[in-house]
């Protein structure tokens, strides 16, 4: 197995001697291979630092000049994020060449053998000692645009998966393509995908071949529950693409379950919100709603420097609002916890079973602002009732937001909508429904729709200009639309009897789509 993993790397020449940092824990497999018994197999020299921080490892990669580095993926991170901080420094110049010659060198290595990248990016290479030829990455998922940005400036990383109790199965190889997934499966190693989705393709990881482990130490029941039929269930969930390259998605254990059924995983969660201002970290786990059943999607977040925890927050909790327009509705984080560090094992994966645990001892966020200009009225006691009812929470402020404090979902807008409109007799526009962030700014929305006797407009038009350019109006349906649109509801109503509320927000003209947020047969008609 060491050698088919030295011989998919392309590191099997043994004329050269290469410089190999030990960054990672011998009692795991990745460092045990990767730092010990590889480079044993090919003569090279091996570096231990006696602690494993930034400054330590540049300084012995610069020592030695290290050419292979193996790491795990946050390492990887930290590396990256610290040189898009130093480029972002020099200003808007330095940053437009970094991206030129970044796609350039990686249409360069795409369509050629050669790498140009220690040519483009000399500085950043000379940072890490001028001589790294490989890195190697295990242990959790790296993060897509962490390695094109790394890949992009010169360096090459191979990804590896494998457990302690299977050995490394699967490493990719030097192919251009090799963004994302983890690669093919080594030799005499077969992969199995478990149960897939019809959809997606994705399900749980079996491995079987020659580098299994026979069993757990004298227990005969863990080793029956994942060894079944000669197949190791990892309990990873991963897919394959069409070339047969693995990719790993998460783990079954740290699934999210949403209230609407829909099942979340935490690195499909996190993928959207990376980036945020002020963030060094962050992670996601699923903890059970406190009414009703499902998880609340809880995000612990690490903040770059300490400050106003009240502030901080609500600058958070803004920043998260922004992006949920473009996150689906039920990977969207309800509940922002601010820690001092995640809990982490030796190879830096978060420990999430722990991170559960302490945020659910740590309980509820700190009460909302209840600082308000807006007036306390039956209309806002009403609204309050009505939010109150839906969200299950008792005690709600006119400063509580609808996502984070009150856990208000996709599902809970639109039965909030509902319960609204029949309350006030008037319409509310579902699609301005989520840009309410607060419940004072509901209610502002409300009592401007009892006022203007129409329907809710978004906040961004309570201030817009009267004169603001109007769109044409669309053109009338043809006959036979009409023809089929009447043809069905009446076969509905006979055959099905249908009965439809809320045809009134269906336009009378021109063409509109149907964007149901759940999979149903019935979002079909």
């Amino acid at each position: 197995n060491t050698r088919a993993l030295i011989d998919r790397t392309g590191q099997s020449d043994t004329n050269v001697c290469h410089q190999v940092l030990a960054v990672l824990p011998l009692n795991h497999l990745a460092g045990l291979l990767c730092t010990c018994l590889a480079p044993l197999f090919t003569g090279a020299t091996v570096t231990f630092v006696e602690t494993v921080s930034g400054e330590t490892i540049l300084a012995a990669m610069q020592a030695t000049h290290t050419t292979i580095l193996p790491g795990v993926p946050r390492l990887f991170e930290l590396f990256y994020s610290k040189i898009c901080q130093q480029v972002a420094a020099k200003g808007w110049l330095t940053r437009a060449a970094v991206a030129v010659l970044g796609r350039l060198n990686q249409t360069i290595r795409t369509h050629t053998t050669w790498n140009p990248g220690s040519i483009f990016f000399r500085s950043v290479h000379q940072t890490f000692g001028g001589s790294l030829e490989l890195s190697c990455c295990g242990a959790a998922p790296l993060a897509v645009e962490v390695e094109r940005g790394l890949e992009r400036l010169g360096f090459t990383i191979i990804k590896a998966y494998g457990l302690t109790e299977t050995g490394i199965v699967v490493v990719n190889g030097l192919q251009p393509d090799r963004l994302g997934h983890v690669g093919k499966p080594l030799q005499d190693i077969e992969i199995h995908i478990s149960q897939p989705h019809p959809s997606s393709g994705e399900g749980e990881i079996c491995v079987r071949g020659k580098t299994l482990m026979q069993g757990y130490f004298r227990d005969r029941v863990a080793t029956q529950a994942v060894m079944r039929a000669g197949w190791f269930h990892t309990g990873d969930l991963g897919r394959c693409d069409v070339e047969g390259n693995l990719l790993i998605t998460g783990r079954i254990k740290e699934l999210i379950v949403t209230p609407g059924g829909k099942k979340a995983a935490p690195l499909a969660v996190e993928a959207y919100y990376q980036g945020l201002p002020g963030v060094r970290e962050l992670a996601v786990v699923g903890i059970p709603k406190v009414a009703g059943g499902g998880d609340d999607i809880h995000c612990a977040v690490v903040l770059i420097e300490a400050g106003d925890r009240s502030q901080q927050q609500r600058e958070l909790e803004s920043s998260i609002h922004q992006r949920a327009a473009d996150v689906p509705a039920f990977l969207r984080i309800q509940k922002v916890h601010i820690v001092a560090e995640l809990p982490k094992t030796s190879t830096l994966k978060v420990k999430r079973a722990e991170l559960r645990q302490l945020l659910t001892i740590a309980g509820e966020l700190p009460a909302p602002l209840a600082g308000t200009a807006a007036e306390l009225d039956e209309i806002a006691r009403q609204t309050i009732s009505i939010v109150s009812a839906t969200s299950g929470c008792p005690t709600v402020r006119l400063g509580s937001t609808l996502q984070f404090d009150l856990g208000i979902d996709s599902l809970g807008l639109v039965e909030l909508a509902g319960k609204l409109e029949q309350a006030f007799g008037i319409q509310l526009n579902e699609r301005h429904l989520p840009t309410f962030d607060t419940v004072e700014r509901l209610v502002m929305a409300v009592r401007a729709a009892i006022d203007r006797g129409d329907e809710v407009v978004s906040p961004e038009e309570f201030d817009r200009a009267s004169t603001e350019q109007i769109a044409p109006p669309p053109a009338r349906r043809g006959f036979w639309a009409k023809v089929a649109l009447s043809g069905f509801a009446v076969i509905s109503r006979l055959c099905w009897r249908i009965e439809v509320s809320g045809i009134e927000h269906v336009p009378v003209t021109g063409a509109f789509i149907l964007c149901p947020n759940h999979e149903s047969h019935l979002d079909t008609f």
